[in-house]
């Protein structure tokens, strides 16, 4: 793998409109392989960050430099060679084939004519082979799953062939397979090819699963930066996205809300997948998980995987699923 080098910088950049600050005191960078993923609540500022950065969007003040050079100073056809962008909206350009919409992202080096070259040709099939596209290079993209439709509109970023790649929340039409699959495309686009991606989610799970760096929208207005497991250890992702009686659990990396209906606490020992299963099918019912010394119930788990038992101890009582585990100490 290559080494990282600087791409993208911003220096004190504050980003909103005229009657509203959204963003302030920006200092963040974008690097080479490496997957950045903005997260933030919905609202924060994620959309407006990701325009201004593109220069679609004028900064309250501050400045975004690209390779060193100031982006509103590029024209708009040479910042066309250095970043692309796959937005939030579904993909519905027309009446058009896969390998057409592809083909689009080659238009800042064709002349004004649209002629593509032989070099052009090459690049169009090289993304379609990168994001998994070719086999329906043919089919017209109204016929395509909304998984492929995405996965296209990423294979004409990548044509386009720019070292910086900007992704507006490209997974919120998506079910669970697609998402996972269009993460672990960018990451290996990102790694393989080089590529500054920067991707704006709310999945909060996909980005500490996948992302090199995180930008985290804090209440203030300001963002964290760093790795995500620097930013769940030092106590920051918690911070940015606590509410109410919403806890962070740090085992999980999720966050959750804590529902007590009993009194008594669990303890559960046993194989560690068994048990992390477990003690979510009790804590979702409603009871506490507690130290061994502490809790009022012990449950110990035998067996393997396929055919485990659960055993409240110390009557010895067996129980052979989780949900007859459940009925046995609801009757307690």
């Amino acid at each position: 793998m290559k080494p990282s080098s600087t791409i993208l910088t911003t220096k004190n950049l504050t980003v909103g409109y005229a009657s509203k600050q959204v963003l302030k005191d920006l200092n963040i960078s974008l690097k080479s392989g490496e997957l950045t993923c903005l997260l933030g609540p919905n609202g924060a500022g994620k959309s407006t960050l990701i325009r201004t950065l593109s220069a679609i969007q004028q900064p309250l003040q501050g400045t975004t430099q690209f390779f060193d050079r100031e982006v509103n100073s590029i024209s708009k056809k040479e910042l066309a060679t250095k970043l692309s962008m796959v937005l939030t909206e579904k993909a519905t350009p027309g009446n058009l084939t896969a390998y057409a919409v592809v083909a689009l992202g080659r238009f800042p080096y064709t002349s004004w004519l649209g002629t593509l070259s032989e070099q052009d040709v090459l690049k169009i099939k090289w993304a379609m082979k990168a994001t998994g596209t070719v086999e329906f290079a043919n089919t017209h993209i109204a016929e395509l799953s909304d998984g492929e439709r995405q996965k296209v509109m990423i294979a004409r970023a990548l044509a386009q062939d720019t070292p910086v790649i900007y992704l507006d929340e490209p997974t919120a039409h998506l079910d669970l397979p697609n998402r996972i699959e269009i993460f672990h495309l960018l990451k290996k686009l990102a790694r393989e090819e080089d590529k500054a991606i920067l991707i704006s989610t709310h999945e909060m799970n996909m980005a500490l699963a996948n992302a090199d760096k995180l930008w985290l929208i804090n209440n203030n207005k300001t963002i964290s930066k760093g790795t995500p497991e620097d930013l769940v250890l030092k106590g920051i992702l918690e911070k940015a996205f606590t509410a109410g009686d919403l806890n962070f659990n740090y085992e999980t990396g999720e966050f959750q809300k804590p529902l007590i209906q009993h009194e008594l606490t669990v303890y559960v020992e046993g194989p560690e997948v068994i048990k992390i299963w477990t003690k979510r099918a009790l804590e979702r019912n409603g009871y506490a998980i507690d130290k061994e010394q502490n809790a009022e119930i012990k449950i110990q788990i035998t067996g393997m995987i396929q055919n485990p038992n659960w055993i409240i101890k110390p009557q010895k009582k067996i129980y052979k699923s989780i949900e007859h585990l459940l009925k046995g100490l609801n009757t307690k």
